[in-house]
């Protein structure tokens, strides 16, 4: 909860950079145990999407690549600043 008292939801940014802080501290303290953290995450992305995350990671990077498309031709057209 935020201080307001509703729902807090967290940035794409800043999910990332916890995810990025968890787990650079759990490669500190155990990597045996960081192993098995991303064995259970590529367990459950194939359970639940059917993909692993090497083509989990192909597709992000081409999404990646036709946003950056989108929001070049909406920075041209004056839509996005």
């Amino acid at each position: 909860m935020n201080p307001s008292g509703g729902p807090y939801l967290l940035s794409y940014r800043e999910s990332a950079r916890i995810d990025k802080k968890a787990f650079a501290d759990l490669q500190k303290r155990d990597k045996a145990l960081l192993a098995a953290v991303i064995e259970c995450i590529t367990d459950q992305m194939i359970a639940e999407d059917g993909i692993s995350i090497e083509e989990w990671k192909k597709q992000g990077v081409k999404r990646r690549a036709r946003l950056d498309n989108v929001r070049i031709e909406l920075r041209k057209s004056g839509a996005l600043s």
